[in-house]
Order: structure tokens, then sequence, then C-alpha cells
């Protein structure tokens, strides 16, 4: 079971998003002969929440291997990479609409290229080279700030422009669809600016991320999970206690509250008293000591931390936690 782990938000096209995961997959493969794994994009209402499984461990393993072969790499990638944002910063700055699918199609193609060169720029990040190559690697970052938004922006109103039709409904087909010349009912297009999830070049409606990961046999954690081996925070009651996490307010699906889950929230209110009477423990990214939620947990001689700033980012509902509430600690 592959486990994914999300690393950015971001509001782009859905081709952008088909852009993006094909400039690490097939990209990479055609230079290195490998790609890394599919990304896996959760996307509300435009939003993306994206999801990596080993991308920055695989282009650690993929550029130490190359530079072992040519140590020159670093300076060849750069240079071809100079051209390439040249190029599409061009395309950009002449604020040209594409009048065609076949045009706009080579256009995110030459994109797909840039990010790959984008992608190849923080080669020191992986790597120990030297000073100059590091200044290098500033400077072409540098020089492509802005060209993802650029060229996503060009995407979003040569849609717009090529499909009048559709509307702002445009920016949700996919790339995919567009290289097929078939393009879905506008219903389909309403339910993915609602919701949908994108993996592996499909796009997939009336489900939830939660659903498609079981199907898919994937796993997600928080970015932070290595970070909690042992969750600390301030002392808002004594005792200690065991049981499953459950989230308050999470958008996601999880199981239903059970007698005896620890509830993990950002704050509580009074609306959560009657959850907070059948919980074993509480833990709070924020609260205070005298806080309404702390002060409850006391009364009700719950184990209670708080200020614990990321436990809502890192842990799953149903995860298994033991809570020290006199000193604290959860593990």
């Amino acid at each position: 079971m592959k486990t994914y782990r999300k690393t950015y938000a971001v509001h782009n096209t859905l081709v952008t998003y088909g852009i993006w995961n094909e400039h690490q997959t097939l990209g990479w493969k055609k230079l290195f002969g490998k790609g890394v794994a599919p990304t896996l994009f959760d996307v509300h209402e435009g939003v993306a929440d994206v999801y990596y499984h080993r991308v920055f461990d695989t282009f650690r393993e993929v550029l130490q291997k190359e530079y072992k072969k040519d140590n020159h790499l670093f300076s060849k990638a750069m240079d071809r990479y100079q051209l390439q944002v040249e190029t599409i910063q061009t395309i950009i700055k002449q604020d040209q609409l594409f009048q065609n699918v076949p045009d706009l199609l080579t256009f995110t193609q030459q994109f797909t290229d840039t990010w790959v060169g984008l992608d190849l720029s923080y080669m020191p990040d992986y790597i120990a080279l030297d000073a100059a190559a590091e200044r290098l690697s500033a400077l072409r970052r540098e020089e492509a700030f802005g060209f993802y938004i650029g060229a996503d922006n060009l995407i979003r109103r040569s849609l717009e422009a090529l499909f009048p039709e559709l509307g702002s409904l445009s920016q949700y087909l996919s790339l995919e669809e567009l290289r097929a010349g078939k393009l879905p009912k506008t219903s389909i297009l309403e339910e993915r600016a609602h919701h949908f999830v994108y993996f592996e070049g499909q796009v997939i409606t009336k489900t939830s991320l939660e659903r498609v990961c079981t199907e898919k046999k994937l796993r997600l954690e928080s970015i932070y999970t290595p970070l909690r081996k042992e969750l600390r925070g301030l002392v808002g009651n004594t005792g200690t206690a065991k049981g499953n996490v459950y989230l308050v307010d999470s958008k996601t699906e999880q199981p239903s509250f059970k007698h005896g889950d620890i509830l993990v929230a950002g704050d509580l209110g009074p609306d959560h008293l009657s959850l907070l009477e059948q919980a074993s423990a509480l833990i709070l990214d924020k609260g205070s000591a005298n806080g309404f939620a702390t002060i409850a947990a006391r009364s009700m001689k719950k184990p209670c931390i708080f200020g614990t700033k990321i436990t809502t980012m890192i842990m799953q509902a149903g995860d298994r936690l033991i809570v020290d509430g006199t000193n604290g600690i959860a593990t």
C-alpha cells in the first residue's frame, strides 16, 4: 500500500493538474528512464489538496544516480531550462489566447518540459554541489518566477475562449479529454466544479477521497506525520486515557463517534459538550488554561492537553492514542 502525504494546496485548471502529474511521471521517465508515482489531487471548487508518494525521495535517487554518470548534468540541464523558460515566458507575455485546441496542446507540452527543468533547478538540494551551482540554481529559480501561474492563467482564459458555451466550467476539462476531442456533458463539469479526485489520468466524481484511496489501496497521511511520535502540549487537566481519534469538525469522512474516543480539535465550544461527556480525553491545537473547553474537561475529569498546534494536521480519524494529561504528552 502506497502512502501519500499532502504537500501543497493550489488553485489551478484541471489541465494544469494533468500537466503537473505528467511532468513528474512521463517527463522524468523520458529524461532518466524513471518517473515518480502519480500525483493525487483532491479538488474542492477548483482548489486542490495535492498528495505525493515519495516524490522528493525519487528525485534524489534519480539525480544522484545520473550525476555519477555525468558530473556536468546540472549545468547542461540549466542551459536547456533557460531556453525553455525564455520560450514559455515570451508566449505568456504576448498574451495571445490560443485559437485552437492543437495549439493549446502544443503549449501544454512546452509547459510540461519546462516544469521538469524547474524540478532540476533544485538539484543542489539533493546533491552536494559547489557554490557556483547553488548561485546558478537560485538564478534559474528567480527567472522562472511567475511562469507557472502565468501558464495556468493563459490556459484558463484560452479554454474559456475556445469553449464559450461552457464559461468558467471549461477549467474542469481534462488534458485527456482535450487530446481525445471528447468533451463531457455540462452536468459532469458541474459535478467537478463541486468536487472531484484526479488520479492516474482519471477524473472521479460522486465519491470521497477516502473511498478512492480505499479502492486504489492508498494510504493518506499528513506531511507532518513524522512529528507524531510524541505530541506535546500544555496540561489542561491531568490523568491518562487510551482511545481512537475522533476529529471534531472534520470535512472528511470518518467513523461515527464512539464512547471513549479521544476528541481532537482546533478548539471546542459549547456545541460539543455532549461529545466531550462521552470522550475519554481531549486534545486541542489551540485553547488556553482558562478556555471554555479546558474548564469543561476539568469539570468532567477528562485528561486534556491544549496548545499542541499540529495535532489536527497529523492525526487521522481512528488512529490509536495514549494521552498523558499529567505531562502534556500524547503518543
